[in-house]
């Protein structure tokens, strides 16, 4: 009887604890739960994927709509996501207690998410992916995905791309006569799972700015993953004064950092 309570303690240590809840999105979308055999059953020879690029497994993040929400307290809640062999969202596993309408919220998000489907030794296989959300006073809450954020990812695809015919000429800085001043800078929101993990420091943001004073293309120079979205996202808002060549205005590419410090 001593061994047998022994493994049992080992299975439920394994899963966390028996109250946690698989939310399966069967047609209905309806919650229920698995027992540990069942769980085992399904899924013990699933392969975790833990790769850091989300372009190797997803098609199309989606985001928690939290615009409805009057933000009292932030959320945070993590899932482990089961994909099947075609790509599709097969179950969503909660790892923590958390706020019910929180949950809700990424769930729904988490299947809207697209998927690829998984190949391994040449055959479809399940897979599963961690997705966890982080709820604050923003509207549109992007997850992050096996430790990435995804919203950095989507904002580098929606980012415009300069047209490779446009042949305008793109000065460095240092070598334009009148360089770009801020005319309005934005403040970078702190993220709330960064600033709960203690990660401060700085994020240099290469932008392109157009003739008119305008930021037409940011990317991350010297990066802080939990940071660098944020980053992007102020760099988008600032505002500059056009630089100039031999009384021309011209696009400049310059580096801006932003200051990330947590208050003491």
């Amino acid at each position: 009887m001593g061994q047998s309570l022994k493994y049992l303690s080992i299975i439920l240590l394994f899963f966390g604890c028996s109250t946690k809840t698989l939310l399966v999105p069967t047609l209905s979308y309806t919650s229920t739960n698995f027992s540990l055999e069942e769980l085992d059953r399904r899924y013990k020879k699933v392969p975790i994927h833990r790769g850091q690029d989300i372009d190797d497994f997803v098609k199309q993040v989606a985001y928690a709509d939290a615009e409805p929400l009057v933000m009292v307290n932030n959320g945070y809640n993590n899932f482990q996501v089961f994909i099947d062999e075609q790509g599709r969202v097969e179950s969503i596993f909660k790892l923590q207690k958390s706020d019910t309408l929180y949950d809700q919220m990424a769930v729904d998000a988490i299947k809207r998410t697209e998927f690829k489907p998984l190949r391994m030794d040449g055959k479809p296989t399940k897979y599963a992916v961690f997705m966890s959300f982080s709820f604050n006073d923003h509207d549109k809450i992007y997850p992050v995905i096996n430790g990435m954020w995804s919203y950095l990812k989507m904002a580098q695809k929606k980012r415009l791309n300069l047209n490779t015919s446009d042949q305008t000429q793109i000065f460095p800085s240092e070598d334009v006569t009148v360089k770009p001043t801020l005319l309005k800078g934005a403040f970078p929101r702190y993220p709330d799972l960064a600033r709960k993990s203690g990660v401060e420091g700085v994020v240099e943001v290469k932008i392109i700015i157009d003739e008119t004073g305008n930021v037409i293309n940011s990317t991350i120079h010297k990066s802080l993953p939990m940071l660098d979205a944020a980053a992007l996202e102020a760099a988008d808002k600032c505002k500059f004064s056009p630089g100039f060549v031999d009384g021309q205005p011209v696009r400049v590419c310059m580096t801006i950092p932003f200051h990330f410090k947590l208050s003491r």
